[in-house]
């Protein structure tokens, strides 16, 4: 929070970052031709075992690029 910032205009200033910064990494992840791919594929053959073979691509690439969440979003809860 800013100084002099009262607690309404805070959380609006962070809700407008976050939706930018949404936006932002979905125009970036489309960009990547083998993300967009496995997300169709996941998509078109959903509830299929290429669906779910397309979801595992897809995880890969997606921890290739953040690193794996659920572990460090464990670690946050725990550090607390």
């Amino acid at each position: 929070m800013e100084l002099g910032q009262d607690a309404t205009n805070h959380w609006e200033a962070l809700k407008i970052g976050w939706v930018r910064f949404y936006e932002e990494e979905i125009q970036r992840l489309t960009e990547v031709g083998e993300i967009t791919r496995a997300v169709v594929k996941a998509v078109v053959h959903a509830r299929t075992e290429l669906g779910r073979l397309a979801e595992d691509h897809l995880d890969s690439l997606l921890e290739d690029r953040y690193g794996n969440l659920e572990i460090k979003a464990r670690r946050i809860l725990l550090l607390g």
